[in-house]
């Protein structure tokens, strides 16, 4: 009878064993599982998320091409009469006909993650899915390609071409000024590659809206295929902004720093009384006909500074533009050394006023702003693009 028992104590033991042991790998299966359509989702959601970002971009560029098409249309309508035509549309246009050092590129860091992970190919079953996400970085590439080399997207003007003009800042006053950008778009206007250009501005119009229909268009495919809500998508996009705390005034005060290439920096003092003064440091490389070398300027700005929930507003007073240069680097030719005070002094004059106007309609900043746990680096992110300032050390 006791050996009976035994044996079924031993089986039951062994059965128990099995049961736990099963138990355990369906447990872990079923974990594995979960883990592997939560990564599904989430690689599939940060890659709708950075088609939608780049659907956004060319959008952008879109609206700043239909700016381009109606200035340059009015300015070539007043061709003969081009004092009529106002001094911001002038400036607007001769700097989109211009070569810029800051060429455009889209964020490819997405790409480069989605395409460098196997568990993008494991994870994500969807052939159609993964069709249209490698269609689509194909695509984006090709455009690129477009805006890099294509006569189509480059602008005709060098930047050496507009230099004698944009070297009598300070040296003439702001009427005349405007008299010289007047007389010298006028008969850019006339060249064939500028009117060229100027003439595809529908044409890019166009290919921009197409790229936009077709990729958005896909784009919904994308979420309905991988069944990605609009709720799952926002989500997504709150975790990406919400990094950091919230910002209070008492870590404000204090002076606050960023750096920007070489010698170029800005600082932001905020202070108790809500007042805040912003200071900006820049030096350039300078030859004219009399003097050249390198000078340094500074911009001061004051005004008033407030917190609404997550966002930081600075409020700049127009009449409180100071504008310091420093000219001590510039040589000038003999005998001319008077004239380099004297540009100096029309050159921080002319700067000052043309600040002082623009913030009279541009003069209030807004950002989305973002606290470490240090408390010592803030995040601020505004029009789509993100800034990190340092707390100044004392």
């Amino acid at each position: 009878m006791s050996s009976n028992i035994n044996w079924k104590t031993f089986l039951v033991s062994v059965l128990g064993t099995a049961i736990g042991v099963a138990l355990t790998f369906s447990l872990n299966g079923l974990r594995a599982g979960r883990q592997k359509e939560y990564t599904q989702r989430l690689t599939a959601i940060m890659v709708i998320h950075d088609i939608d970002m780049t659907i956004n971009e060319l959008k952008a560029l879109r609206d700043e091409e239909k700016k381009f098409y109606d200035y340059s249309q009015f300015a070539l309508e007043h061709l003969e009469d081009m004092a009529s035509v106002p001094y911001d549309t002038l400036t607007y246009i001769l700097q989109r006909l211009t070569k810029s050092d800051v060429v455009f590129r889209f964020d490819t860091s997405k790409e480069m993650m989605f395409n460098s992970s196997l568990d993008s190919w494991h994870n994500l079953g969807d052939v159609k899915f993964m069709d249209n996400v490698q269609s689509f970085y194909f695509s984006r590439q090709a455009l690129q390609s477009l805006f890099d080399s294509s006569p189509v997207w480059t602008e005709p003007l060098e930047e050496d071409i507009n230099y004698k003009l944009f070297a009598d800042v300070g040296r003439v006053s702001h009427e005349e000024y405007i008299k010289r950008i007047s007389s010298y778009l006028s008969d850019k206007l006339k060249e064939k590659e500028v009117r060229v250009f100027v003439e595809l501005s529908d044409q890019r119009i166009v290919a921009l809206n197409r790229y936009i229909d077709s990729w958005s268009k896909m784009n919904d495919e994308n979420k309905f295929l991988m069944g990605i809500t609009d709720t799952e998508m926002d989500d997504y996009i709150s975790s990406m902004k919400e990094n950091g705390k919230p910002v209070k005034a008492k870590d404000l005060t204090g002076t606050w720093e960023y750096f920007l290439e070489g010698d170029n920096s800005a600082e932001y003092e905020f202070r108790k009384d809500r007042e805040f003064v912003l200071t900006d440091h820049s030096s350039q490389i300078w030859h004219a006909q009399y003097w050249s070398g390198k000078f340094k300027s500074k911009l001061t700005i004051s005004g008033t500074w407030s917190l609404q929930g997550d966002s930081l507003y600075m409020y700049q007073d127009p009449a409180s533009v100071v504008v310091e240069l420093d000219v001590s680097e510039l040589v000038a030719v003999k005998g001319k050394e008077d004239s380099l005070a004297t540009w100096a002094r029309n050159y921080e004059e002319e700067v000052r006023q043309y600040q002082s106007k623009e913030l009279e309609t541009k003069g209030k900043l807004a950002f989305g702003a973002r606290l470490d746990p240090s408390r010592d680096k803030m995040k601020w992110t505004r029009s789509g693009k993100v800034f990190y300032v340092k707390r100044k050390a004392l």
